[in-house]
Parts: C-alpha cells; sequence; structure tokens
C-alpha cells in the first residue's frame, strides 16, 4: 500500500504516544520549573511506573520534589502533578547505567508514590510490558510503518511565569520521526540510533530532556474512504544520549530481555515478603 502522507501521520503519531508520555520537572522552591528528562508510562501485573534512562533517573535524586506532566496538553484540565523524591518505592527500581561516552548502558524504571500514578492513569494510556513483550515476539504486520522518538525538550520549553497564584510552565515536546539502523550490542543491551527524516520543520540545536523517552514503532493502514489510522503501536526503547541530529536508543531487547525480567524478579520478592 501507499505511505500515509507525512502530516497524516504526524497527527497519528501523537495521538498513538502522547497519552503515555511524561515530562519531568524539576521545582525550585516554586520558584523554577524547568524539564530535564522525559519518561513512558508503563505497568506490569499490578505495578505502575515510570521507563525512563538511568541518568535521568539520577537527576531525580538530586531534587527534594519533582514535577511530572502528561501529554498531549488538554485545555481546563490537569495533567500535571509532583512527588517528593523520598516517597520513591526503591524496592521496585531497575537501573542500569555506564557513562560511557553516550554508548550506555542508560535505563531505569522507577515507581512514583501510588497517588501520581493513579492520576496519571487516569487521564493517560499505560504501556503494558506483558503485552509489548509479546508483539516483539510476533512478527510485524505487513504495513507501511513509521518510527519516533517522543519526549520533551528544553530547548523547546519558555520559562515559568505565574498565572495568578500559580507558577506555570508550558513544556514543549518532540516528536522525531526518522529510521534506525541495525542495532548495536553494548554490554548485552541492544543500541538503536534514530536518523531523524528531513523534513521543513526545524529541529531545535539542543535535545535536552528527551532522554527517557520512547522509540515508537506504528504501523498504519488506509480504510476504503482513503483515511488512515494506526493499527498498531509497539514501544521498541528508549532515548538516552544525542548526537545532534541524530539519538542513541536502548532497543526492544533492553527494555523486554533484561529491564523486564528484573522488575519480574523484584516484583516477585516484594510479593514474597508481603505474603502475597
Amino acid at each position: 500500500m501507499d505511505n500515509p502522507e507525512p502530516y497524516d501521520v504526524s497527527d497519528l503519531v501523537e495521538t498513538a504516544t502522547a497519552r503515555s508520555t511524561v515530562g519531568l520537572l524539576c521545582v525550585d522552591a516554586g520558584k523554577r520549573l524547568r524539564p530535564f528528562g522525559s519518561g513512558v508510562l508503563v505497568k506490569r501485573y499490578g505495578v505502575r511506573g515510570i521507563l525512563t534512562c538511568a541518568h535521568v533517573f539520577d537527576l531525580i535524586h538530586r531534587q527534594s520534589e519533582v514535577g511530572i506532566c502528561l501529554f498531549p496538553a488538554a485545555e481546563n484540565r490537569r495533567q500535571s502533578a509532583s512527588f517528593a523524591v523520598a516517597d520513591i518505592d526503591h524496592r521496585l527500581t531497575v537501573r542500569h547505567y555506564e557513562n560511557s561516552a553516550g554508548l550506555g548502558p542508560d535505563i531505569a524504571f522507577f515507581v512514583p508514590p501510588q497517588h501520581v500514578m493513579d492520576s496519571l492513569a487516569a487521564i493517560g494510556t499505560e504501556v503494558d510490558l506483558g503485552l509489548h513483550l509479546r508483539k516483539f515476539g510476533e512478527t510485524e504486520p505487513n504495513l507501511a510503518s513509521v518510527i519516533a522518538a517522543v519526549g520533551v525538550v528544553g530547548a523547546m520549553t519558555p520559562d515559568a511565569r505565574w498565572n495568578q497564584s500559580r507558577l506555570t510552565v508550558e513544556v514543549g515536546s518532540l516528536i522525531n520521526i526518522g529510521t534506525i539502523g541495525e542495532p548495536v550490542d553494548q554490554k548485552g543491551f541492544d543500541l538503536l540510533t534514530l536518523t531523524p527524516d528531513q523534513t521543513d520543520f526545524a529541529l531545535p540545536e539542543n535535545y535536552a530532556a528527551i532522554s527517557g523517552g520512547g522509540l515508537w514503532k506504528l504501523f498504519f493502514a488506509k480504510g476504503g474512504s482513503g483515511h488512515v489510522f494506526c493499527v498498531q503501536r509497539r514501544l521498541i526503547g528508549t532515548a538516552f544520549y544525542q548526537q545532534h541530529p541524530r539519538l542513541v536508543c536502548h532497543g526492544p531487547e533492553s527494555i523486554y530481555k533484561i529491564v523486564l525480567p528484573e522488575l519480574d524478579l523484584r516484583i516477585e520478592e516484594v510479593q514474597r515478603i508481603a505474603g502475597l
């Protein structure tokens, strides 16, 4: 079939990924709100959390309080929350990090306080890691597809401003559509490099804060009326390093063969201690 038109795909990519995308913001005594990372809303069994990169997780621990926002923005609806870093459930944290000039590994999963995850899950879309694990093992649909990295970008985010008695910030996000090369092995973790497509859209000079954002593969079909729609989405990685304009990402094996099995062990251990 013919590939969907680019502008149609951009809208569909946002629709398919935005409600699973979060931005993480530093909160400086109510005086400053700036994004420093991104993440993906995920769940495994009854555990809800954020899949991100390890260096973003480490930045979280330099704060006492962290803001978290959900996309896409909707008028007159609260889509943000904050939490104390001390309230993270570290029993379920998965973290792999080695600072090797952008080669990784650099991937993490953590669980914010339950009330925060409940709030985000009520208006967002959590990625079921078990379901996507099964997709990872299946043959891909023979359909037109797009690969995109999605997350927040500091360079696209204006300074916070006071709105009546509240400090607000309009966090900018980026959908970076492109192509990926063959995976590269880095100490057992697979790395994928996303090269953005050439379009009329001017990319920011710096992608800072997109780290931890999801790398997605979306499959499209065209209906009888010519309407293009997304048939399936697959979470295939997380961005963690920029080689502008390219993005280095962890691939699906990092998520489903390393992070997920380790998370399962941690969940099992927590349940065992609780006598469940």
